[in-house]
């Protein structure tokens, strides 16, 4: 089963470049640990890590570079109507559909879906599709 690694937009985007640019997970793994001065993000996280830690994100690297992990899928509000209240949200407990605010403390609604989920719905609604921000 694939880890779900959980970072923010910088680490991220730090992280991708670190693969691009490596013809393997030791040679990241290896350039990171000696290039202190780059990956600000990522450096700044690891040098605050215990030692448990630290392993966990050396291994977090190389299961990413492999395949074993990967991010989560960018999330999406669907607005469908130019008013507070016209976000797609999914009612679990009906399994229906409908047209509310964005308001995510209800677990049994869901405001924020993928785009594949969005495809699956109906493909025209991707024109009103927009990224959920990282908080």
């Amino acid at each position: 089963m694939t880890r779900i690694i959980d970072w923010n937009k910088e680490k991220r985007a730090e992280y991708k470049e670190l693969k691009e640019t490596h013809a393997s997970a030791l040679y990241l793994l290896s350039d990171f640990m000696n290039n202190r001065n780059l990956y600000s993000s990522l450096n700044t996280y690891y040098w605050g890590l215990n030692d448990e830690e630290e392993t966990q994100f050396a291994k977090d690297l190389i299961d990413l570079y492999i395949g074993d992990a990967k991010f989560p899928e960018q999330k999406y509000y669907v607005k469908l109507l130019d008013r507070d209240e016209g976000y797609l949200n999914y009612q679990h407990s009906f399994h229906g559909y409908f047209v509310s605010d964005n308001d995510d403390e209800d677990d049994d609604y869901q405001t924020q879906f993928t785009m594949s989920e969005i495809e699956a719905i109906d493909p025209r609604y991707k024109t009103f599709a927009f990224p959920v921000e990282d908080e």
